[in-house]
């Protein structure tokens, strides 16, 4: 009887170490599986402010596009309008009042094409912080996306005031060569 609660006793306790280590290994793994929680935790709320930070960001740059639009609508009919102004006087010498509506016109060609280069820059930037979002996990770039979105946000502000202050002075040369065409002898 000794023997047989001898080994029981023997089974019992090799049980009992096997057991521990069992019992250890599951809880190394649930330590692991708690760690990676959190950590996915983390990430989804990192994922979260990234896709938040995107939509602004896709927000901004519609708006500038739209707004880059009604400006290339501008200089178009800018253009048209010089364009016509050249056929109506092609046949007189140019007045001064012409030179000066030129170089406007060569102006707001200028314009337009900075302006295109700006939007290409801003993709440009765009694909850039998409790139270091995914690469650059933990950090808060989407505050420096929005300081160089509106910076050129200004810069696109400054052009516009600029186009219109073109577009005004335009107008004015042309009430002027209007009344001198009025004045000149036939």
């Amino acid at each position: 009887v000794e023997e047989i609660i001898n080994g029981w006793k023997k089974s019992l306790e090799s049980d009992c170490a096997a057991f521990q280590l069992q019992a250890e290994k599951l809880r190394s793994w649930e330590n692991e599986i708690r760690s990676s929680q959190a950590e996915i935790v983390e990430v989804s709320s990192y994922a979260e402010k990234l896709v938040i930070s995107q939509q602004r960001t896709e927000k901004v740059l519609t708006e500038v596009r739209a707004y880059q639009d009604d400006l290339d609508a501008d200089l178009d009919a800018m253009e048209r309008h010089v364009d016509d102004l050249f056929a109506r006087s092609a046949t007189r010498p140019p007045l001064d009042a012409d030179v000066e509506r030129e170089h406007a016109y060569d102006l707001s060609v200028k314009l337009e094409n900075q302006l295109g280069a700006m939007l290409d820059q801003l993709k440009d930037l765009v694909v850039k912080l998409n790139v270091q979002h995914d690469s650059a996990l933990g950090e808060e770039p989407a505050r420096d996306i929005m300081k160089i979105v509106n910076a050129h946000h200004q810069s696109l502000a400054y052009l516009n005031a600029k186009a219109q202050k073109m577009d005004a002075d335009v107008s004015a040369l042309e009430a002027d060569v209007e009344q001198l065409r009025r004045q000149a002898p036939p």
